[in-house]
């Protein structure tokens, strides 16, 4: 008795997917124009595919929760909205390398320079992280403007052993950059 029960839910299951999917293109073409994301034919048709799967995977678990509250219809364009947005919401849109005109993929002299001073300041710190706490008290009283006396008489070291420090930290800097 109940192996006939169990084999007419999945039957019953099929029915309703079947009532579905014609349903699903359009859900997703309204979605999409709706949150105004614009996707590919291919991308169309893969979310399609993608929502079916996910309504009949764990043993139609998604497609259990039509409770036939409202048309089958307005149940599928919920479930598509909230999938597809879920889906796109995250992605960052995509372009064909070929469609990029060349004159697009410079950049801009202050992006670079932005890139490049950002990627400085990361070498800095990953190299002041190897350092000793002493190294870096030395190289933030010098970036302060502090003499090597007054650097010395901070760290307790002699003044050549300042300038020794210094000359070492600022060689490392000069070949990363050079």
């Amino acid at each position: 008795m109940q192996e006939d029960r169990s084999r007419s839910k999945p039957d019953s299951m099929e029915i309703l997917l079947d009532k579905i999917i014609p349903l699903i293109p359009k859900a997703v073409k309204y979605t999409c124009y709706i949150g105004k994301h614009h996707i590919s034919k291919e991308e169309t048709e893969d979310l399609c595919q993608e929502v079916i799967i996910a309504l009949i995977e764990d043993d139609y678990r998604r497609l259990r929760t039509f409770r036939q509250d409202s048309s089958i219809k307005t149940w599928i364009f919920k479930v598509v909205r909230h999938y597809v947005n879920n889906k796109l919401d995250g992605k960052k849109h995509t372009v064909n390398i070929d469609e990029v005109s060349p004159n697009l993929m410079a950049l801009d002299p202050i992006q670079e320079k932005v890139i490049l001073r950002r990627e400085r300041i990361e070498f800095i710190q990953r190299m002041l992280a190897k350092s000793s706490q002493e190294s870096l008290q030395l190289f933030e009283y010098t970036l302060y403007g502090l003499s090597d006396s007054e650097v010395a008489d901070l760290l307790g070291i002699p003044s050549d052993t300042v300038r020794l420090r210094r000359f070492r930290i600022i060689k490392r800097l000069r070949q990363r950059f050079a």
